[in-house]
């Protein structure tokens, strides 16, 4: 099974992804799931649901901490932003979520960097596409070699090209418990740098039409 982890729809204010697509392009780039992973919301993989077929879509949320970003899956809640480390992951378990660690020592986002000490991840996003540098990347592979935590890789998409950038390859279509165990294989290439031009558009665009339809 061949999953991307990490994809924000128009539902997160950097992306103008629309489900309709999300979907048709998971398939068009031979993805069997995808997890959707909007910023502080659950409203796209709710929608998307209806529209996936036989595509695997994976419940997840990206939840801004006091100390940087977290990504949540397999939970049904939404988790509110705001809170400490601590008091989100252990929000995340009560869900019988899994806590998985973005972009961690990535200086131009909102990254946990060095406090990734001061939590107990399920796993670790050891390549995101939109990482500007790859040594932000490696950081975080060498983090898990030494820490012995599960490695896993997202595209971190926010439109359509970078879909199924990076993601995992899972022998079962257990996902959870492929992630948990650690039988997961990872993939990956880099994404444009004008992405990150597009999602400062994206911002203004969605700032000036708020009633937009998803």
């Amino acid at each position: 099974m061949k999953i991307d982890l990490h994809i924000h729809s128009r539902h997160s204010i950097c992306s103008n992804l629309d489900l309709k697509s999300i979907s048709k392009y998971a398939k068009l780039k031979g993805l069997d799931g995808i997890a959707i992973t909007d910023h502080g919301t659950m409203n796209g993989y709710e929608k998307l649901q209806e529209l996936a077929g036989d595509l695997i879509i994976v419940p997840g949320i990206e939840i801004a901490t006091t100390a940087g970003d977290l990504i949540a899956l397999f939970v049904r809640d939404p988790i509110k932003s705001g809170l400490s480390l601590r008091d989100t992951t252990g929000r995340i378990r009560e869900l019988g979520g899994l806590v998985i660690v973005p972009h961690p020592f990535d200086r131009y986002r909102k990254s946990v960097g060095d406090k990734i000490n001061e939590i107990t991840a399920d796993a670790v996003e050891v390549y995101n596409s939109r990482n500007i540098y790859e040594k932000a990347n490696h950081m975080a592979l060498e983090f898990t070699k030494e820490k012995g935590i599960v490695a896993v890789a997202g595209s971190d998409a926010h439109f359509k090209e970078e879909i199924g950038m990076a993601g995992i390859i899972t022998e079962t279509d257990d996902i959870f418990e492929c992630i948990r165990t650690g039988r997961v294989k990872t993939f990956h290439e880099s994404s444009s740098k004008i992405v990150h031009l597009k999602s400062i558009v994206a911002r203004i665009i969605h700032r000036l039409s708020p009633y937009r339809s998803f």
